[in-house]
């Protein structure tokens, strides 16, 4: 039996729009947060009531900035993750394009700095002497980990205590002191030892302290 390779109808269709090259596991957040835009102001609201350009332009980057800085889901509503919500802002914003109803209210078309910017930040990195990476929150959590598993606690006040010479004394007995309680937590292996917030950011100042050389 005569087989063809492919289906006649491929060569026509493999150069149409191709949804499939969309992420659709990424999407999944994205449809929730619509769906629960729908449930409060009414599916497609948006088209009938229009969009204001600085209103979800605001939306977008304060999940951006939330997300950026750290927070992983919003904490009111559905708290979806905030990148879901702020793709959601912007499908909305681009949806109000293709349909004519954005109100544009973006201010006074401004002068293009970014190439300008670009320029600059390339001058000022070639011309950085020794430039260090950045510190991470993965790399202070890295640390607080390999503190646990290759010093005592004992060494890494040894070492932590020459750096803290020209040191406020109270403070750093109050960052010692959170390490402590900390470590101690983890051995006895405390589901809730990541949601410490306040203890979390002290025990990292003492790590950024102790291991200066820690990304």
């Amino acid at each position: 039996m005569n087989t063809k390779d492919t289906n006649p109808k491929d060569a026509i269709g493999v150069k149409k729009l191709a949804y499939s090259m969309l992420p659709w596991r990424a999407l999944t957040g994205v449809a929730l947060a619509m769906q629960e835009g729908a449930l409060k102001y009414r599916r497609h609201n948006y088209r009938v009531a229009g969009v204001r350009a600085s209103v979800y332009f605001d939306a977008c980057l304060r999940h951006v900035g939330s997300w950026w800085e750290g927070e992983e889901n919003a904490p009111d509503g559905a708290q979806l993750h905030h990148l879901d919500y702020a793709i959601a802002s912007l499908l909305i914003l681009r949806d109000g394009m293709y349909h004519g109803n954005l109100n544009d209210d973006r201010p006074p078309k401004g002068i293009p700095t970014v190439a300008i910017a670009n320029k600059l930040a390339e001058k000022m990195i070639n011309e950085a002497k020794d430039p260090q990476p950045p510190y991470t929150q993965k790399g202070l959590l890295d640390a607080m980990m390999r503190a646990e598993s290759e010093w005592a606690l004992s060494d890494a006040v040894a070492v932590a205590e020459p750096i803290y010479e020209d040191e406020d004394e109270g403070v750093i007995a109050a960052e010692e002191d959170t390490f402590v309680s900390l470590h101690a937590k983890r051995q006895a292996q405390e589901p809730d030892v990541e949601k410490h917030g306040e203890d979390l950011k002290k025990a990292m100042a003492f790590l950024a302290r102790v291991y200066p050389d820690v990304r």
